[in-house]
């Protein structure tokens, strides 16, 4: 049903441009390395497609998303063999690897995972995205924060989500908005330790404030002063 909407999607705007009502820039395109350099990448990147398709249809099938972490885990450690191919290769061409799909997958399962409230797993998966740099860089900024929001507001592990920030803001690849996000949860887990050192229970005080004032003599009938 979705390929049938996106077709005629696709033939909408085929029609919105022939008649004139919309038209897309030019633009030329200068082709020097084939997008898969073997047939075995294609193939790969073909198998992991269908794959990735698969975690919507998933659910809250805990059996099926493990199933389906272990092949994307599996086949992510089997790829060493075309780790050189890809790597050679520019940052956008790697979104047509692999190993891009797999990582997208294993993404789109931490999000499953914490639907289910198992943020333990959901961590997991999360450290194995973080402890490699070749695919989908842009989103390791997310990555850390989903890391130190489970850490910090799920599993009450403070410290350890606060060591977390500090090591996703060492990260070059974290970008401005998480930083200043991850910044912002560090803060908050900062001001609660030292509400606790100090004997609180997170509750702040009101702050208490005494006035002095002096009785003024009631003044005899007359004319109200101008001043």
């Amino acid at each position: 049903e979705d390929e049938v909407v996106d077709h005629q999607q696709i033939i909408y705007k085929m029609l919105q441009v022939k008649i004139g009502k919309l038209a897309f820039p030019p633009y030329k395109v200068h082709i020097t390395k084939p997008l898969f350099p073997t047939r075995e990448i294609f193939q790969r990147f073909y198998e992991a497609v269908k794959l990735e398709q698969q975690v919507e249809t998933l659910g809250r099938a805990v059996g099926s998303l493990e199933e389906l972490v272990e092949t994307c885990t599996r086949e992510l450690d089997c790829g060493s063999d075309c780790s050189d191919l890809q790597l050679q290769h520019p940052l956008f061409f790697r979104r047509f690897r692999p190993g891009w799909v797999y990582t997208r997958t294993l993404s789109a399962c931490v999000d499953c995972f914490e639907k289910l409230r198992q943020y333990q797993r959901a961590n997991e998966l999360l450290r194995r995205l973080l402890s490699q740099e070749e695919f989908c860089p842009s989103s390791r900024g997310r990555w850390w924060e989903r890391l130190a929001l489970n850490l910090d507001q799920h599993l009450h592990e403070k410290v350890e989500s606060f060591l977390a920030i500090k090591e996703a803001l060492s990260d070059q690849s974290v970008r401005p908005p998480s930083r200043y996000s991850l910044l912002q949860r560090a803060y908050k887990i900062h001001q609660q330790s030292v509400r606790l050192s100090e004997g609180t229970t997170g509750v702040v005080a009101t702050p208490t404030t005494t006035t002095t004032t002096t009785t003024i003599t009631k003044l005899p009938p007359g004319p109200k002063s101008s001043s």
